[in-house]
């Protein structure tokens, strides 16, 4: 435009009209290309292209929408239908390290298999159902191979749930599995998107537990020092507590029946601290806690590589020993005397000797419990009988030489011999 030149208020309109025209087909743009225009948000306020976000969606293979958590206003497990909430950490057998999802306890085993209904927690979409068969090798109790299933559900790109052990399906959902055409054989999955509301039927559940997950994207948790190290199973990173969530109607019904009393009482499966003894461990060239072909070998699992120094899932006052290879097979131990706590020991405490033994459960009153009917403040109660040794000795902040001695005392225990074993994190 020639400086000084005056245009005419006609010709003004003309290009202020333009101006406008391009600016709506610009928002339409934005709008036609979605997820994939810079900035752009959810209706929760947060950035659609966030690495929360990214990774829900990963987590949901894709199948999801909005950000942000919603209210978990239904028990998946009817009340009176519940024995009790087993919560999360838990080490038995090849859960080596703290286990990432807690337990709903039916009331009766011997009601039989799908005698009792699974809900859903809220509103969402099932992205994801995997079907697996027990043999009588697997749940000798079962008499013949049983179907399982593991299902996936998106509340939003951040916030899912997770079910696992369902016994059978709803119709809908075991409709849509069949036309998503999985085999029904052991580990087969099937990607749906199927609708479901606050305390929908999913499936149904009996003769042992419901595996339950809540999983935050936005909330990664801070207790894994590596968290590379779990990409096997991501959702670990993002374990929330679902009590969090819940309506306080539905929190109050499940904390009644929730074994854990001290906090958090959802419990707490991240215990790392750098340079400490506390946490999870994995063997050295193991390739962490994926494991490989050397935790694998002689009918090994992929948890062989793996070791565990962390409190008790019910009674943190007490702290596990987790092994996932003691004299040849995952075990759990707590230590005589319960010391030095594994938090207290660094690169400084030299060489450490744990004399190991069993141990089981005991009421308030000091009776023995049974692990099926609900206790409240249950305590660890420690056999008489040693069960072994280990050694363990930090060499810096994030490297431990361990070496267990199964059925040796530690008086009987010098030190380390060519077996022993490096470990980190």
């Amino acid at each position: 435009m020639i400086e000084g030149m005056k245009i005419p208020k006609s010709k003004k309109k003309i290009w202020l009209a333009l101006f406008v025209l391009i600016l709506a087909v610009g928002a339409g743009a934005t709008l036609a290309f979605g997820i994939q225009d810079y900035g752009k948000k959810t209706p929760s306020g947060r950035p659609i292209d966030s690495q929360a976000v990214k990774i829900g969606r990963q987590l949901a293979g894709g199948k999801c929408q909005g950000a942000g958590p919603v209210q978990l206003s239904v028990s998946p497990m009817r009340i009176e239908d519940t024995a009790m909430l087993i919560p999360h950490g838990a080490m038995v057998g090849g859960h080596v390290t703290p286990i990432d999802h807690g337990y709903f306890e039916p009331k009766d085993r011997q009601a039989g298999r799908d005698a009792y209904e699974v809900r859903s927690w809220a509103d969402g979409e099932v992205v994801q159902i995997q079907h697996r068969t027990q043999g009588p090798e697997d749940n000798p109790q079962a008499g013949g191979k049983k179907s399982e299933y593991r299902l996936v559900i998106t509340h939003s790109c951040t916030f899912l749930t997770y079910f696992d052990l369902i016994t059978s399906l709803a119709p809908e959902l075991q409709s849509a599995f069949d036309r998503a055409g999985a085999e029904k054989s052991g580990g087969q999955s099937a990607k749906v998107r199927i609708p479901v509301k606050a305390g929908q039927l999913l499936g149904r559940i009996g003769g042992q537990t419901l595996d339950y997950a809540v999983w935050d994207t936005e909330k990664p948790l801070k207790g894994f020092l590596v968290p590379e190290h779990y990409k096997a199973e991501e959702w670990k990173l993002y374990t929330g507590d679902p009590f969090e969530y819940m309506t306080e109607e539905v929190r109050n019904q499940l904390l009644a029946i929730n074994l854990r009393t001290a906090p958090p009482v959802n419990g707490k499966i991240d215990y790392d601290q750098d340079g400490r003894l506390v946490g999870n461990w994995f063997q050295q060239g193991t390739n962490f806690y994926e494991g490989d072909r050397q935790t694998r070998q002689g009918g090994g699992q992929f948890w062989g590589g793996h070791l565990a120094v962390a409190p008790h899932h019910v009674d943190p006052d007490v702290f596990v020993v987790s092994f996932g290879n003691f004299g040849g097979k995952a075990e759990q131990f707590v230590v005589v005397g319960n010391a030095p706590r594994p938090e207290e020991v660094t690169v400084e405490s030299g060489l450490i000797k744990y004399e190991l033994t069993q141990f089981s459960m005991s009421g308030p009153n000091g009776e023995r419990w049974n692990g099926k009917t609900y206790i409240r403040g249950a305590k660890v109660m420690p056999n008489q009988q040693v069960a072994g040794c280990a050694l363990f000795q930090l060499t810096a902040d994030r490297t431990l030489r361990m070496e267990p001695f199964p059925e040796q005392p530690c008086a009987r225990v010098p030190g380390f011999t060519g077996q022993a074993r490096t470990y980190e994190r």
